[in-house]
C-alpha cells in the first residue's frame, strides 16, 4: 500500500509542479477523494484497506506532509455500489479533489470517463479495468523494494519460470 500512495503523491505533486490552479492548493491542504466500501459486499476488504489508508495519510501529515501541504483524505462508504459511486466521485470533485481513490472495478468502469474528462488521476486497489492491460498474457510485476538491490533483483529473476516475461521494478 506505500508504494501506491507514493505513486499517488507523485502524480499529485506533478499536478502541482504544472501549475493546475485547485482549491486544494489554495488552502494549502492536498485533497484525495477517498471511495470505501466499510458496509456492503467486499467490506472484508475495506474495513482494513481504508482504515489503513487513513494511517499512512496520518503519518505522512505528521512528517510536515507533502512539500509542506497537509493532505486531506475525504471518504465515503459506497457500499460496493456503483450510483453512489458516482455520487462520491461528483461531490469529491466539488470539494477540490485533485485524485481520486476509486474502490471496486465496476466504479473504475463508471467513471473512467468522467475521470479522463475532468483531468483527475484515479487509482484503484484492485485489479482495475482489463482494458489497462498490455495485452500480454500473464504477465508479473515484481516490486523489490531495499536499498541496492542486485541481489534481490538476481534473487527475482532466478525463480522467474522460463519463458515468462515479468517486469522487475526496484523501489
Amino acid at each position: 500500500m506505500p508504494y501506491r500512495l507514493i505513486v499517488l503523491l507523485v502524480l499529485i505533486g506533478v499536478t502541482g509542479a504544472l501549475g493546475v490552479p485547485s482549491p486544494a492548493m489554495a488552502n494549502h491542504e492536498i485533497v484525495i477523494g477517498m471511495q470505501c466500501d466499510r458496509t456492503g459486499a467486499t467490506q472484508i476488504v475495506g474495513t482494513i484497506l481504508c482504515p489503513g489508508k487513513h494511517d499512512y495519510i496520518a503519518l505522512v501529515n505528521s512528517k510536515g506532509g507533502v512539500e509542506g501541504h497537509k493532505i486531506k483524505a475525504l471518504e465515503v462508504d459506497h457500499e460496493y455500489k456503483v450510483p453512489p459511486g458516482v455520487e462520491s466521485y461528483e461531490r469529491h470533485k466539488k470539494e477540490g479533489a485533485v485524485s481520486i481513490d476509486v474502490y471496486g472495478t465496476p466504479h473504475i468502469y463508471a467513471l473512467a470517463a468522467k475521470l479522463t474528462e475532468d483531468r483527475i488521476p484515479g487509482t484503484s486497489p484492485g485489479f482495475g479495468s482489463a482494458a489497462a492491460a498490455d495485452g500480454i498474457p500473464h504477465r508479473r510485476h515484481l516490486l523489490v523494494a531495499g536499498r541496492g538491490g542486485g541481489g534481490l533483483r538476481q534473487e527475482a529473476a532466478r525463480r522467474q519460470p522460463q519463458g515468462e516475461e515479468d517486469r522487475i521494478h526496484l523501489l
